[in-house]
């Protein structure tokens, strides 16, 4: 039993096509639309302009993707919500974090989001990812590789050299930056109950699972979340 109660997520409703026509679909789609997608805007704030001026993903060899099962460690016994734990992130520093569990990930947050935010707000925050990863995972037929759930740690200073998220290509894995400038319209989201850009971008990148055999562009990466950018808008936001 795991320490703390995950969120309980209602089972979809909708009538779903199997994930043997789905792939085909997705493959034959995104080989049309690479080129007339890839200048599309992410449906993300203007200032997240930002996000793009720097690498925003992490391509893992097979030995760092395995060092990633360990990546984090619990420190403290649990409380009623939470528990302490060492992250160490994707550019091998490591941070103490507070671990909430949700049923398909696990956020980790540093104490000013934890001071920050209501339970009720950090819980929202949490049952939004769920429901990302759930769409994503009914989508593409598959999930990304990685054991346990998804973790998605806010970190105060760098993630991915300057950009504002991070993610592991086709690996469970992400990180958000939890500065200021970050922090602003992060919670501004949370308050208004709307999905978060930056992870909905970065989980993303940890569901490309099939750029590299059906498109072929400059930035392949962003080929695959620029096309899948058409589903965020029309179910996610």
């Amino acid at each position: 039993m795991r320490p703390t109660e995950r969120s309980s997520l209602p089972q979809s409703t909708r009538t779903s096509l199997p994930s043997s026509f789905l792939l085909p679909i997705i493959a034959l789609l995104l080989a049309c639309l690479t080129g007339a997608v890839s200048g599309q805007a992410q449906p993300v704030p203007p200032s997240l302009d930002r996000q793009h001026s720097v690498r925003d993903y992490v391509v893992l060899s097979p030995a760092e993707a395995r060092g990633r099962d360990t990546a984090v460690r619990v420190l403290a016994a649990p409380s009623a919500t939470s528990e302490q734990v060492s992250y160490r992130a994707f550019n091998g520093r490591t941070y103490t974090l507070n671990r909430f569990h949700g049923h398909y990930i696990d956020v980790l947050l540093p104490d000013g989001w934890v001071q920050a935010l209501s339970e009720s707000q950090i819980r929202t925050f949490i049952d939004r990812t769920d429901l990302i990863y759930q769409h994503l995972s009914e989508l593409v037929g598959a999930e990304p590789a990685g054991e346990g759930p998804l973790p998605v740690a806010v970190l105060p200073d760098d993630v991915c050299g300057g950009a504002l998220g991070c993610g592991l290509i086709g690996h469970k894995g992400v990180e958000m930056l939890g500065d200021d400038f970050a922090n602003s319209f992060s919670w501004r989201e949370i308050a208004e109950d709307l999905p978060s850009g930056i992870v909905s971008h970065e989980l993303t990148h940890n569901f490309d699972l099939f750029s590299g055999w059906i498109a072929y562009t400059p930035d392949t990466a962003h080929a695959w979340t620029d096309f899948l950018s058409f589903y965020y808008g029309s179910v996610l936001f």
